[in-house]
């Protein structure tokens, strides 16, 4: 097993442990992370939790989500995206192989039933 193979069934473990108590439970959301701020804001918090998000606690979750999350104390820093850097990996035929073979399917699916933003 490749080192990209390994990465990818671990991660479809997740996905795969993920969908499983999704299916068992009947409660939860499933939120793709590149749209977690904006889920949380306009259907999360006001209409799962039933809690009015006013325009100050608005700017707070933004201010928040802004901040690198393992940055605290001497490792402050604001948040960066690393997308780009990222992206470069998917021309890399190993890698894309490995998530075919391991992720794609509960990845779709994940996809399939995750939040949308409204």
């Amino acid at each position: 097993m490749t080192k990209h193979d390994y990465c990818a069934a671990n991660l479809a473990n997740f996905c795969e442990g993920a969908i499983i108590e999704h299916k068992k439970s009947g409660t939860g959301k499933i939120i793709n992370y590149s749209n977690l701020v904006e889920v949380m804001m306009k259907d999360i918090i006001p209409n799962y939790f039933n809690l009015p998000l006013g325009e100050d606690q608005q700017k707070r979750i933004e201010a928040i989500t802004g901040v690198y999350s393992k940055g605290k104390g001497k490792r402050y820093r604001e948040w960066e995206g690393d997308l780009e850097r990222k992206n470069v990996l998917l021309d890399d035929p190993d890698i894309i192989s490995s998530v075919d073979l391991y992720m794609k399917k509960g990845y779709e699916y994940l996809e399939t039933i995750s939040e949308k933003v409204l």
